[in-house]
């Protein structure tokens, strides 16, 4: 399915059914990503944002080894490879020590 809802805890069920059967979504506790990002954000930011700073890691581990001269791998990484964070960025407030790793 393309859609589904999502409730908060303090909506009632009777609520829930209601707007279920008006929309014809199924319900879903949570979706882990979207567009390859979380849909939710708990308290630990840090695991969260984990997925993305691994791909954006898992990018650029390829890039060590290949023909690219340093200052063409350092163009590489800042042209194509900031769309990924920055994306998120415009979602999400992100923790400094996140920033700062990447």
């Amino acid at each position: 399915d393309k859609s589904a809802i999502i409730f908060s805890p303090n909506v009632c069920s009777s609520d829930r059914l209601s707007l279920i059967q008006i929309l014809r979504l199924p319900d879903v506790v949570s979706h882990d990503t979207y567009l390859g990002i979380p849909t939710v954000v708990g308290r630990n930011t840090k695991t969260t944002f984990a997925q993305i700073k691994e791909q954006v890691w898992k990018h650029t581990y390829g890039w060590r080894g290949s023909l690219f001269s340093m200052g063409g791998r350092k163009v590489l990484i800042k042209s194509v490879l900031q769309a990924i964070p920055s994306y998120v960025m415009s979602i999400f407030k992100l923790p400094v020590s996140f920033c700062e790793d990447l």
